[in-house]
């Protein structure tokens, strides 16, 4: 076998095609690894996984963004035919408020799943390990779930109101740019638990601002249709389909292709496309 020298080398390195950095380079914020490894795994086990998951790393963010924006699209175009035709306004006023709710309780599932998501993977990142901790890190978001309710029973009740969930989304969008600016510099730190006190923190507010969500989100819903069954069970599930969504979308696409912070700002526009409908919505 003969080996080139070095000039042959670096003339045929340039001969290569150019490297894509966004499939092939690992870090703390972007553990396309990781993705890699379960690629590997599923051609070990299953043929044709990885023809699958292959494509799956051509998903562009902005795809996303489409999806959670047509709600908004719809919203407005409810609103013109309900100011417009006879027709429309039979179905506008409590029809698309409660439609604007659910998408509200959806957004929220979806996009609180992708955060906790985002801090599981960065707590990785960090640590070396996660499963050791994991129930401590269910406890933390439980707790801010918690209070967060306790907090929107008590002192909300009077403002159960779809002002007071716009407000709520607005609070989650912003958590999500917090997020996104925050996660570089709380992996920076080299004190390790100042580090944990910081995921702590972050995991006790996306609980409590899920937990406002709730209470808010059923009692408007209680109001147009006057069954508090209904109400609960419409709520309850929008959420889990939000947060189900959330999980496989931020566990196999956005954290380990797209990185913790592209993550992090798809939740916050999941808030921001709500916040939009339910303004919408309110408009007579």
């Amino acid at each position: 076998m003969i080996i080139p020298d070095l000039t042959e080398q670096d003339q045929l390195a340039k001969d290569l095609p150019e490297v894509n950095t966004r499939y092939f380079f690992n870090s703390d914020l972007k553990p396309i690894g990781y993705y890699y490894t379960v690629m590997f795994l599923e051609h070990l086990t299953r043929a044709g996984g990885t023809e699958t998951l292959a494509r799956l790393l051509n998903v562009e963010p902005w795809w996303v963004l489409i999806v959670l924006g047509l709600p908004v699209i719809v919203m407005v175009v409810w609103w013109v035919l309900g100011r417009s035709t006879p027709r429309g306004k039979q179905l506008g006023g409590s029809n698309r408020q409660r439609m604007a709710v659910l998408f509200s309780v959806f957004s929220t599932g979806f996009s609180v799943m992708v955060l906790q998501i985002c801090l599981i993977f960065a707590f990785q990142s960090v640590y070396g390990f996660v499963y050791e901790v994991i129930g401590v890190i269910s406890a933390l978001f439980m707790g801010g779930l918690a209070a967060g309710t306790l907090v929107s029973n008590r002192h909300l009740r009077g403002h159960i109101n779809s002002t007071t969930l716009v407000y709520v989304q607005l609070a989650l969008a912003i958590f999500g740019i917090i997020m996104a600016v925050g996660l570089p510099m709380i992996i920076q730190l080299q004190v390790l638990p100042l580090i944990f006190i910081a995921f702590s923190l972050l995991l006790i507010m996306a609980g409590t601002l899920n937990g406002l969500s709730f209470p808010i989100a059923s009692g408007i819903l209680l109001s147009l249709s006057k069954r508090a069954d209904q109400s609960a069970g419409f709520v309850y599930s929008g959420e889990l389909i939000g947060a189900c969504a959330g999980a496989i979308l931020a566990s196999v696409v956005m954290v380990p292709i797209w990185g913790m912070i592209m993550g992090s700002l798809v939740a916050a526009f999941a808030n921001i496309s709500a916040m939009t409908v339910l303004l919408i919505s309110r408009r007579s």
